[in-house]
């Protein structure tokens, strides 16, 4: 969703991040480890990163490793790309965080909204809100990569990653890797870059002491 509805400048925005935080996972991580095992997935990530690393040719970001090591799964772990849903469809997440987002949403009113906002990928994040009952609360929609699985040149399945750093304004932060979304940048350039008020959670607090406003600050990324 490119810009929210609220653009009179009252309201209160939630924006989470996906990974360790909507679920309590990393979900490019989680999803072929259920398939090629933790210690595997853990070994295969590292491996491609460290050729990457010593590598200048390399054209192997992040979301590639994770395109490698889905196709993995599917092709040596033994999944389908229904399987690939399944799993993340049933990715872990804690109750509190689960609860808090279904009260935001159910008792926030006209002038609160939520959005996600993760450098993962919209195939794996849409499967695990739709599976729990979740997609409805984001009313101002999810920004992410695109994600879906495909066939390969080679006939097999294969997951594809496109990433949409561009998209959103492109990455300048000279403390992170350059195919990232810029979280600062692309909530800047919504409407909701004009509310007043932005939201905080902290899961030891009730809904009600949550759903209060703070002054919004224009932060780093």
């Amino acid at each position: 969703m490119e810009d929210g509805h609220r653009a009179d400048g009252r309201g209160v925005l939630f924006v989470w991040d996906f990974d360790y935080t909507v679920v309590n996972c990393n979900s490019d991580e989680y999803v072929p480890a259920q398939f090629l095992g933790h210690d595997a997935t853990s070994d295969g990530f590292r491996d491609l990163i460290r050729k990457n690393g010593t590598n200048d040719d390399s054209d192997l970001d992040w979301h590639t490793c994770v395109e490698i090591m889905v196709g993995r799964a599917m092709n040596e772990g033994g999944a389908t790309p229904n399987d690939i849903l399944a799993a993340a469809a049933r990715m872990p997440f804690l109750d509190q965080v689960q609860l808090a987002i279904g009260e935001i949403s159910e008792k926030g009113g006209e002038h609160v909204g939520q959005m996600i906002l993760s450098d993962g990928n919209i195939l794996f994040i849409t499967m695990f809100l739709q599976a729990n009952d979740m997609k409805k609360c984001f009313d101002e929609g999810i920004m992410t990569n695109i994600g879906e699985l495909v066939t390969s040149e080679e006939g097999k399945p294969a997951l594809k990653v496109e990433h949409q750093s561009a998209k959103y304004g492109g990455h300048k932060c000279p403390r992170c890797a350059v195919l990232r979304i810029c979280a600062r940048r692309r909530l800047w350039r919504t409407s909701w870059a004009r509310c007043r008020w932005r939201g905080v959670f902290r899961p030891e607090l009730s809904t009600s002491e949550m759903v209060r406003t703070m002054p919004a600050r224009r932060s780093t990324c």
